[in-house]
């Protein structure tokens, strides 16, 4: 059994995380980011927000220093890939946090917006014109020209807002992510190959590579949008998150109960409250991220056995250097580069198939457990063999499945 709704102490830092089961009104999994959050930012791996009384705070993943927040008055805070800036109330700006190609040396100027993505970055001018520094390989960080009410930046393209409404993008459009209608738009979000725009009607437009559908807004009139990764989330009409896309960290699975805006990450998302204290569901990357279920008080399963390094290193460097040869005209390089990003997707892939239909097996649907294990054992078959679980482990845990199965009773 759970232990039901279970609410970190009022004294409590910031950086307390609940349990799956212990989230009001249900989901997944999930935390309560306690304080009087004026604005906050869902980055790569990890969080970061400002409260009412000005004190700012980052919380996930620290590897780089990213959330290392240093001294400083700041009025927002935008969570990168591996960094993060800070929009301090003078309007410049300070970044710290891995530095990839120049990503934590911002320009000087007064500034009243700031994004950040993987690996640069982008801020809307006091004279509303736009500056990007950081990784440029696909001109992601070299914006137009003229006037914008909005930016926002994603992993290699940008989209921005003119005055008029009008959405321009620049950067990465292979998936034609950067390629915009001629519609207004009230509000604009960039995720890692895909854009969705709010229109003034409530309705949205999204666009770009339908990987895992995260393209694919649901019907219906929302308030405000946010593209992540692979999935994005939106707030409906009934003031409550709506998530869509991939869902493999529960990242797209979001609670109950009213949220007023939503920012959707990597593998994970938070939503504020209308007391302005943060939800955030995913991939917990702090320590062990997803708890599935608390029984006699503790974890059935730790997310340390979930999406593993020991399925391959990721696909990010195979990719950045495929891209990177593309650009210097080195085809054959590219090719190789770009085909092991294919080959570490696909055990990322596997592994995360094996894993799910884990935890489904420990939550009793075995049917649904079944149909994972044996789309794993068709559709990865040289990821499967080459498991360091044992080349059996998806025909294992199937037969196990099948025992279970047999064993049931029948329906009278």
């Amino acid at each position: 059994m759970g232990q039901g709704n279970i609410l970190p102490p009022a004294d409590a830092p910031s950086e307390v995380w609940a349990t799956r089961d212990q989230r009001p009104g249900g989901g997944k999994n999930g935390a309560t980011i306690l304080g009087d959050w004026r604005q906050y930012s869902v980055g790569g791996t990890h969080s970061c927000g400002v409260r009412a009384d000005g004190t700012a705070s980052c919380w996930g993943a620290n590897r780089f220093g990213q959330k290392d927040v240093p001294p400083g008055d700041f009025l927002q805070l935008a969570a990168g890939g591996e960094h993060t800036c800070g929009l301090l109330r003078d309007g410049s700006i300070q970044c710290w946090g891995k530095d990839h190609a120049g990503s934590t040396s911002p320009p000087a100027g007064t500034f009243t917006q700031i994004e950040a993505g993987w690996g640069f970055n982008c801020g809307l001018r006091e004279d509303r014109t736009l500056a990007c520094w950081g990784y440029d390989g696909a001109g992601q960080a070299s914006p137009p020209a003229g006037v914008f009410t909005q930016v926002s930046v994603g992993y290699h393209h940008a989209c921005g807002l003119r005055e008029s409404g009008q959405a321009a993008c620049w950067g990465r459009d292979d998936f034609g992510q950067s390629t915009v209608s001629d519609r207004s738009y009230m509000q604009i979000s960039v995720g890692e190959l895909h854009t969705c725009a709010l229109q003034p009607s409530g309705q949205l437009d999204c666009w770009g590579d339908e990987h895992h559908e995260a393209p694919k807004a649901p019907m219906g009139h929302f308030s405000q949008v946010s593209a992540g990764y692979w999935h994005t989330c939106a707030v409906g009409s009934k003031g409550v998150a709506e998530c869509w896309g991939h869902d493999g960290a529960f990242q797209a699975s979001p609670p109950g109960g009213p949220i007023t805006d939503v920012r959707a990450g990597f593998y994970h998302s938070c939503g504020r409250r209308p007391d302005r204290q943060l939800e955030c569901w995913g991939w917990n990357y702090d320590i062990d991220f997803i708890r599935t279920r608390v029984e006699g008080g503790e974890p059935v399963l730790h997310g340390d056995e979930l999406f593993s390094d020991r399925y391959q290193a990721h696909m990010c460097p195979f990719e950045s250097l495929g891209l990177l040869y593309l650009l210097q005209d080195r085809p054959e390089e590219a090719k190789e580069h770009l085909s092991s990003a294919l080959e570490v997707q696909s055990y990322w892939e596997y592994g995360k198939q094996i894993a799910l239909a884990e935890i489904l097996m420990q939550e009793g649907d075995l049917d649904k457990a079944a149909e994972l294990l044996e789309q794993a054992q068709e559709a990865y078959a040289p990821q499967a063999a080459e498991d360091p679980a044992g080349a059996d482990h998806a025909a294992v845990l199937l037969a196990q499945i099948r025992a279970r199965q047999s064993e049931a009773p029948s329906p009278r």
